[in-house]
């Protein structure tokens, strides 16, 4: 079986959509045309692009401390984006940084709300949450993410889910690498 950060995959194509865009949409004007960037925030977004690409690129070799670098500097460009604390809890969780990553964990989700119910995320979120004591909060995520995962037939995601909550049950350590 795959360890954990390979399926994190499908999360950080969903997070660097979250992390390229300047904010949330505004899905109650969306009815009336959006202005068009000015040339400087035109410049930003694509600066911003740039940061979350290589980010993600970090992510996906394990150079974690890397990753939590940039997004210290997506966070610090633009607060209010949850991209950055979504990169930066997924490069703390590979450092072994876990209430840190738990706390990013929850101010992307306070940010963008809907990332509460992304299977990938609440899995991920989980093993933070296990590794500073939150059992209960842990197998309450990584049930719903297992739940999300069989419903949408990702059944290895669901596999990897439910041995996860196993691992859980019975104690084991659980990290970013686990298997």
């Amino acid at each position: 079986m795959k360890n954990l950060s390979k399926y994190f995959a499908a999360a950080l194509v969903s997070l660097s959509l979250v992390a390229c865009s300047s904010k949330a949409p505004d899905v109650a004007s969306s009815s009336s045309p959006s202005p068009s960037p000015s040339a400087s925030e035109s410049s930003s977004n694509d600066q911003t692009k740039v940061l979350s690409d290589k980010a993600l690129s970090l992510l996906g070799s394990g150079d974690y401390k890397g990753a939590k670098d940039i997004a210290e500097q997506l966070i610090s460009k633009s607060p209010d984006n949850p991209g950055g604390y979504a990169v930066r809890a997924v490069a703390e969780l590979g450092l072994k940084e876990y209430q840190s990553s738990l706390d990013d964990y929850n101010k992307t989700i306070s940010l963008a709300p809907g990332l509460g119910s992304n299977p990938d995320v609440l899995q991920s979120k989980a093993i933070a949450e296990y590794n500073v004591q939150k059992v209960d909060d842990a197998k309450a995520d990584v049930q719903k993410a297992a739940d999300l995962y069989k419903s949408a037939g990702r059944e290895p995601n669901y596999q990897f889910a439910t041995s996860l909550l196993g691992k859980f049950n019975a104690g084991e350590p659980v990290d970013i690498n686990t298997k």
